[in-house]
């Protein structure tokens, strides 16, 4: 579950080294659009894991009336391509609307 206007981390467990990443993206999509994208070099790849925190501008983005679909997209240096299966994940509406 993802709350509005908070800073979640989204987090991936990935089959290689983070370390052989060369480029890549964490998608969040609403209604097949689009709605905040990631790229690598803002995500924490540590060993086997990358993940990204997004900030309560990104969260507010989010609708409540659609889930959030989070993908995960890389490059590794070897030119290999790795896609995570989708993590779908319900979006609720913040107590009090807007940044603090």
């Amino acid at each position: 579950m993802i709350i509005r206007g908070t800073t979640p981390r989204l987090g991936f467990g990935i089959p290689f080294e983070a370390d052989s990443l060369a480029t890549g993206f964490m998608v969040v999509k609403q209604n097949d659009v689009t709605v905040i994208e990631k790229e690598l070099s803002s995500c924490e790849c540590n060993g086997r894991t990358v993940s990204a925190k997004l900030t309560q501008e990104e969260s507010l983005r989010l609708s409540k009336e659609w889930n959030a679909v989070i993908n995960l997209v890389v490059r590794t240096i070897s030119g290999d391509r790795f896609e995570s299966f989708p993590i779908y994940e319900s979006v609720i509406d913040t107590s009090k609307d807007g940044v603090i």
